[in-house]
């Protein structure tokens, strides 16, 4: 049986061994300085088709030589009644023309055929590697790394060959030597059956690697030219996704046109009525047309994408579509309570009073970033959506808004005044009596408790004076009305700021070496700067008129200084 077979083979054989001798190398023309790149890749194309037509012209006559070979080996199969061995044979003998057949026709073709060099990319599972809405856009990534896989896939396939004939090549000079030596004649038929069967491995494995080389010849002359490539890529995509992307992109213009004209009309109507813009009624509508209006814009990207026949995009969208339904699913909770705010109808209310760090704050807008404004305060506060959550509005009232406004005077814990010369959502600039500035954050201001001169209705100060025990007797009446005219015409005269002036004086005590009074001043709050100025014109009155009377000060009055209290009513 092994000598049918190889009867069989031996025309084929022979004719493989011939080509063995021109094994074409894939190497780049060189091309005179002359030529043009036009020329170059003419020249190109032209042996490359010469080389495949003397291949195909090869293949065509092997195809014959194996038919005949078959018919032969199928006659001889049935006059020995098919046997096991006669059934293997021709099967195999049939799947070889069909491979020499397929071969043929790829070669004619010009596409790279793994299969024919033994590489069979195995076959995946999309359902259990990703989505099956996926598919698209995995395929288009896979085809922008096509053709270098495709090159190392036949260089691959080049390298398996030339080891597969370096390997026959070997098997045959072992076999020529046992050749050599005397064997019985069932060995050496045996021996000449080995040796056929592996000249037609080599010759296989040569056809194989031929065909392979010409594939890698092939596919290098077209990844030459990359700039028809590029250029071709691009007209391809103008005329079909990028014309798809334009059309979706002129229907996107076209809705939010429309809608932005449709909300122009109805804000115009209702601009004039403001109780009817701060409704929850026209909220609702007004974002109810934003919603219909992304919706709409989607929709019609879609049906675009749809009509057009584009997998990709529609792929895209989905994945984005699939992307959203998911992240609203778990933001739903958060989104409901954003969207009563947005409503007006959650637990922040526009025209409401909010308390941010302990700093009121009238909500003047709700929107995705709301506005909010203190009338005291220069400057606005811009809040998300999301920080409105945690906060409840209440409705005005009469609440003051600040303890101060820019201009007033304030006295801190150690009774030192400062003028408010800043007021903003952040800091509260300071300036003393000494021109010093200090800034405070707004919210440690605000909680501090400072006293606000300006906001008074008048402003008190409090001076003690004391003279000597010889001039008991005028104590209790005379000296009184001395002290309180001459403490008025002081003030009045001193230019303080305010005409609203008011003096008191009376008798505090009998003390160790003086007798002491009590000098109450009554000034406007116009006259808040000048408070320590005020405290030192009271003693300075109270001298005056003790050097104009003639009236003594005991010594420990001279030295001992007694404080000027002020206190606002």
């Amino acid at each position: 049986m092994a000598s049918l077979i190889s009867n069989g083979h031996a025309q084929s054989s022979r004719e493989s061994e011939t080509t063995q001798s021109s094994d074409p190398v894939v190497e780049e023309l060189e091309a005179p300085l002359e030529l043009s790149p036009e020329e170059i890749a003419a020249e190109q194309e032209r042996q490359y088709l010469a080389s495949t037509s003397e291949k195909l012209a090869e293949l065509e006559q092997l195809i014959r030589d194996e038919t005949k070979t078959l018919n032969q080996l199928l006659s001889t199969a049935k006059r020995s009644n098919w046997t096991p061995e006669f059934e293997a044979a021709v099967a195999d003998q049939r799947r070889h023309i069909e491979n020499l057949k397929n071969s043929f026709e790829q070669l004619a073709i010009g596409g790279a055929n793994l299969g024919l060099y033994g590489l069979v990319e195995e076959p995946k599972d999309w359902q259990e590697e990703l989505a099956l809405v996926l598919k698209p856009l995995l395929e288009n990534l896979r085809g922008l790394t096509e053709k270098p896989r495709k090159i190392e896939n036949v260089k691959r396939a080049i390298e398996d060959k030339r080891i597969t004939i370096n390997s026959a090549d070997e098997a045959l000079k072992n076999l020529d030597k046992f050749a050599a030596e005397k064997h019985s004649k069932r060995v050496s038929n045996e021996l000449v059956a080995m040796r056929d069967k592996w000249v037609e491995i080599r010759a296989d494995a040569q056809r194989s690697k031929e065909l392979a080389e010409l594939e890698l010849q092939n596919l290098v002359r077209e990844q030459s030219s990359w700039y028809q490539a590029f250029a071709e890529g691009f007209k391809s995509f103008a005329q079909q996704r990028g014309l798809t992307l334009v059309i979706a992109l002129g229907f996107v213009i076209l809705i939010v046109l429309v809608f932005r004209i449709l909300g122009k009309i109805f804000s115009s109507r209702s601009k004039h009525d403001r109780k009817r813009a701060n409704r929850t009624t026209y909220r609702i509508l007004a974002y109810t047309q934003r919603l219909l209006m992304f919706v709409l814009i989607f929709t019609s990207v879609m049906v675009v994408f749809f009509v057009r026949g584009d997998v990709l995009l529609l792929a895209l969208m989905s994945v984005l579509l699939f992307a959203l339904a998911i992240g609203l699913k778990n933001m739903l909770p958060q989104f409901l309570e954003e969207s009563r705010i947005l409503l007006n109808i959650g637990r922040v209310r526009e025209q409401e009073r909010v308390l941010i760090k302990g700093v009121p704050w009238r909500v003047a807008t709700i929107n995705f970033y709301s506005k909010l404004t203190n009338p005291e305060i220069r400057g606005t506060l811009r809040l998300p959506l999301s920080d409105l959550k945690s906060l409840t509005s209440q409705p005005l009232g009469d609440h003051r808004w600040f303890p101060s406004s820019i201009g007033d005077w304030v006295l801190d814990d150690a009774n030192r005044l400062y003028e408010v010369t800043h007021q903003g959502p952040v800091t509260v600039e300071l300036t003393s009596a000494q021109l010093t500035t200090k800034l405070i954050p707004t919210e440690v201001y605000f909680a501090a408790g400072y006293v606000n001169v300006s906001k008074s209705k008048r402003i008190r100060l409090v001076g003690v004076f004391g003279i000597d025990y010889a001039h008991q007797s005028i104590a209790l009446d005379v000296v009184p009305d001395k002290f309180q005219a001459g403490v008025l015409e002081h003030l009045e005269q001193a230019n303080i700021g305010t005409n609203q002036i008011e003096v008191k004086v009376e008798f505090q005590e009998a003390g160790a070496s003086s007798l002491d009074y009590r000098i109450i001043v009554f000034v406007g709050v116009a006259a808040a700067k000048h408070y320590y100025r005020i405290g030192r014109y009271i003693q300075q009155a109270c001298l005056k008129v003790c050097n104009q009377e003639g009236w003594g000060i005991p010594f420990p009055q001279l030295t001992v200084h007694r404080g000027t209290e002020i206190n606002v009513e």
